[in-house]
């Protein structure tokens, strides 16, 4: 591709991004296709390549966290067109190289499969660890910590909420859903209450 781009002239006016809306389980987690039910590393964890750009692009390696919410305001960053104060995402370009400071302490994933199939999750996600939330029904969520150091796998279940690092993403994790009851009990009344907001605004209804 990045060849044809340079054979038509278009490479120094084109960004080509390569990324993917998901990774998939593939039996790592006793489901062959399951993304749209798991928040396991395997299923979120995804490529991001830029090439073609018609600016310098510095290369950088790193295990710092970076996100899909990232993409946009990167590219915007790019392209120098402000980024909306709405964005909540990060233009990875504009942390000074070698400064030490990386934003991104936590990432957060959530997936909504069909209620016939599984149950609704959420997950907050550091270098080193993630506790994920799913829904396990009757008003009760499920919760699994893992050490990703130790376990990068995720198959050694070491929630305890009496631990330290548990109790510190439990308390991550509520505050992102908020107070609007965007919880896995009740995902089904918020999906509800956005979808009404949507068309109030776009004045299909009162």
């Amino acid at each position: 591709m990045l060849d044809r781009l340079a054979a038509l002239g278009l490479a120094d006016s084109t960004i080509v991004v390569l990324t993917a809306d998901h990774g998939e389980v593939l039996n790592d987690h006793d489901d062959y296709f399951g993304h749209d039910a798991a928040l396991y590393d395997e299923a979120v964890m995804i490529p991001l390549v830029v090439g073609g750009a018609p600016v310098s692009l510095r290369a950088v390696e790193d295990d710092s966290l970076v996100r899909s919410i990232d993409v946009m305001p990167t590219l915007l960053g790019v392209l120098d067109i402000s980024i909306p104060e709405a964005v909540e995402g990060e233009n990875l370009l504009a942390i000074p190289e070698g400064s030490g400071r990386w934003p991104i302490e936590h990432a957060f994933c959530e997936t909504f499969p069909f209620a016939s199939e599984a149950m609704p999750s959420h997950a907050v996600r550091t270098i080193g660890s993630k506790l994920i939330w799913r829904d396990a029904g009757q008003d009760s969520i499920e919760k699994e910590f893992y050490d990703l150091a130790g376990d990068p796998r995720e198959l050694d279940n070491r929630y305890s909420k009496d631990s330290a690092e548990p109790a510190r993403l439990d308390s991550i994790l509520t505050r992102w859903i908020g107070p609007d009851t965007h919880h896995p009990v009740h995902i089904e009344d918020t999906r509800n209450a956005r979808t009404l907001r949507l068309l109030r605004r776009l004045g299909y209804t009162d």
